[in-house]
C-alpha cells in the first residue's frame, strides 16, 4: 500500500524512488523487473507490496532480486539461466539445442579450438596456430615488409609485445596468441607470424623471468638476459624470427 512517507523499504530505510514494486491507480500490485511488468495482484483484497517483495532480498534498506546462480550441469554451450553462456560457445550460435553443441564451428579453420569442446585441427612443430590458420614459426621475420619494421623500430617491439601480453591478462575466452597478435599486428604493423615470435619472448620472459626482468622482455640488464637464456627464450625467438643474435 501507499504511506504518506512513500513506500516503507525493509529495515528501518526508506524505499528509494527507482524501488520496482508499486501500485498502480486501480491499486494493482506490480514488479518492473529487467523491462517487463509482472502483474502481482489487486491492492483490495490481493496480496500487499511487502507480500510480494518475498521474492526479493533486503540490502542497506533497499530490495533487489535474489542473486542469480547460473547453473551449467551436463550443457556444454547455451544459456546459463542467468544471462550468460556456458562453455565456449563463441562458435556454436544457434546451432546450440538442449546444452549440446550439434555442429563444431571449423569452417575455414585448420586449427585451434572449435568451440564445441574440440580441435579443428593441429599445427605441426614448426608452425603457430593463430585465427585458425598455421603460420611458419621459424624464419617469421625475414620477409620484407617485417624487415623494414624491425630495421627502423627494432628497439620498440619489445616493449610493444608486452604491453599487447598485458592486455591480454585474465582473458580466458580467448587463447592468448589470438588475444594478442591482433594488438601486435596492429600497433607495429608486423605480420601475424612475425609478431607471434615477439609475443612468445614476452610470454616466456614473464613466466619466467619477472624477477629478472622487471623493465619488460627487452630488458638489457644482464640478469635479465641471463634469465632468458637459461630458460630457453630467446633461443625460441631467434630460431621463431629468423633474426641474427647480436654481437657479445
Amino acid at each position: 500500500m501507499l504511506l504518506a512517507g512513500g513506500l516503507i523499504g525493509c529495515g528501518s530505510d526508506p524505499i528509494p524512488d527507482n524501488d520496482p514494486w508499486r501500485e498502480d491507480a486501480k491499486g494493482e500490485i506490480r514488479r518492473i523487473a529487467f523491462g517487463e511488468v509482472h502483474d502481482l495482484g489487486e491492492g483490495d483484497g490481493g496480496p500487499s507490496i511487502a507480500e510480494c517483495r518475498v521474492e526479493s532480498d533486503c540490502r542497506d534498506g533497499e530490495h533487489t532480486a535474489a542473486p542469480c546462480s547460473p547453473d551449467c550441469s551436463g550443457k556444454e554451450c547455451g544459456d546459463d539461466g542467468c544471462g550468460g553462456t556456458c562453455g565456449a560457445t563463441k562458435g556454436c550460435g544457434d546451432e546450440c539445442a538442449d546444452g549440446v553443441c550439434l555442429f563444431a564451428a571449423c569452417d575455414g579453420r585448420e586449427c585451434g579450438v572449435d568451440w564445441c569442446g574440440g580441435t579443428c585441427g593441429t599445427c605441426e612443430a614448426d608452425s603457430t596456430c593463430y585465427g585458425g590458420r598455421c603460420h611458419p614459426s621459424v624464419d617469421a621475420c625475414l620477409n620484407e615488409g617485417d624487415s623494414a619494421i624491425i630495421q627502423v623500430h627494432g628497439d620498440l617491439l619489445g616493449t610493444e609485445a608486452d604491453d599487447c601480453a598485458m592486455a591480454c591478462v585474465g582473458s580466458e575466452a580467448t587463447p592468448y596468441i589470438d588475444c594478442a597478435t591482433p594488438c601486435m599486428e596492429e600497433t607495429t604493423g608486423l605480420s601475424a607470424g612475425c609478431s607471434i615470435c615477439y609475443l612468445g619472448k614476452s610470454k616466456c620472459s614473464a613466466v619466467h623471468c619477472s624477477e629478472n626482468c622487471p623493465d619488460g622482455s627487452s630488458s638489457g640488464a644482464p640478469a635479465c638476459i641471463a634469465c632468458q637464456e637459461e630458460n630457453g627464450c630467446n633461443d625460441a625467438f631467434y630460431a621463431c624470427s629468423g633474426l641474427s643474435r647480436p654481437a657479445r
